[in-house]
């Protein structure tokens, strides 16, 4: 064809390349490998005009500066991995590693690009706090996956666990990195969105690992897995809640229904207060203020209620207080004047609970 040309690089065997300044696949250009190649980039863009297609080996890219990722062409590497010590690396375009993408160090901005990881053996390792997958547009981080039973599977190493008893078949399951807006405020910087071949009937087991970076909200935040179909989010009871320091806040819980976004967000607000609860009541039988009454509480049929001394020990506990109020006593005895604390805890109602002081008094 005239005014037309292609150049083929095909390395089928084990080499090793080495960048010192950019490395450019031209337009035009296939580039390709089936043996162990390992490509090792120092504070170099790696831009592709053509198309690269690894089936084998390694690209190393490390750096210090602001490096770019991709180009016009289609770019797939094998394994892939990224150290950065005082910037970022940037996505100029779609990128799928086949196998493992490796964080060393430094972040790596999808900004409007899409990272596809692949269906067999595609995953993440490596994230921690300085050192993670990022965006600051669009981009999401795609993994397709047969989901068959699913017990604690991490797919990908994305961050999202689900467990059940039954198959969602083939799933294809999306991380982006906005943040999304929850009836208790914004989210972390993490989402998932999942479509699945169908979801199960049972109770679905979630787990989400994220890092303390995405949080924006106060440092001592009381966090909840929030899911949703396609209209409302909902909050979910935390179950498993652990922090591993420098590294990934993890969380559990169980869903009933049937969800395709999950994430992470401020715990659900209360509609009710403290306001409206007294400090203290007068158990001496004369028919007025004899028990501790919680004017709210029938709203909350399954609330459990707890009472504790002021040395920490339970001395009442009812899920029915609305028909069970507390009337000052402690195996059968009233007891003295004194400060006591109380818990309501909502777990139909996904609300955590509510804690304050009430006091016995003559």
């Amino acid at each position: 064809m005239k005014g037309f040309s292609i150049a083929i690089l095909l390395l089928i065997c084990q080499a090793q390349l080495i960048a010192q300044t950019n490395f450019i696949v031209a337009g035009n250009t296939y580039f390709g490998s089936t043996g162990d190649v390992h490509i090792t980039s120092i504070n170099t863009h790696l831009l592709n005009q053509g198309q690269v297609k690894m089936s084998a080996g390694a690209v190393h890219l490390s750096g210090d500066k602001e490096l770019m990722i991709g180009g016009v062409g289609s770019t797939q590497f094998f394994n892939l991995s990224l150290s950065n010590t005082k910037k970022s690396y940037y996505l100029e375009n779609d990128l799928k590693v086949e196998s493992i993408l490796e964080m060393r160090n430094g972040a790596f901005d999808l900004d409007n690009f899409n990272l596809y990881l692949g269906e067999a053996e595609g995953r993440i390792t490596g994230e921690t706090e300085t050192a993670y997958i990022t965006a600051t547009g669009q981009g999401e981080i795609v993994k397709p996956v047969m989901l068959t039973n699913p017990n604690e599977l991490d797919a990908g190493n994305l961050g999202l666990t689900l467990s059940a008893n039954h198959d969602f078949g083939y799933t294809e399951i999306r991380r982006g990195h906005d943040r999304q807006q929850l009836p208790a405020g914004e989210s972390i910087g993490r989402y998932y969105y999942m479509v699945p071949e169908s979801f199960p009937d049972t109770e679905v087991t979630v787990g989400v690992d994220f890092l303390l970076r995405e949080w924006y909200g106060p440092a001592d935040q009381q966090f909840q897995i929030w899911t949703k179909d396609t209209n409302f989010w909902e909050a979910l009871s935390i179950q498993n809640e652990k922090y591993n320091p420098g590294s990934h806040y993890s969380l559990s819980s169980t869903a009933n229904n049937q969800f395709i976004w999950v994430t992470v967000g401020a715990e659900e607000p209360f509609e009710e207060t403290l306001d409206e609860v007294p400090t203290a009541f007068t158990p001496n039988g004369d028919g007025k203020n004899d028990t501790f009454v919680i004017p709210w509480i029938y709203k909350y049929p399954t609330a459990i209620v707890m009472i504790f001394n002021r040395w920490g020990d339970k001395i009442y506990t009812t899920n029915d207080y609305a028909n069970n109020a507390w009337d000052g006593t402690f195996k059968g005895k009233v007891l003295t004047p004194n400060s006591f604390y109380y818990t309501v805890s909502f777990p139909d109602k996904n609300k955590g609970s509510l804690k304050g002081n009430i006091s016995i008094v003559k």
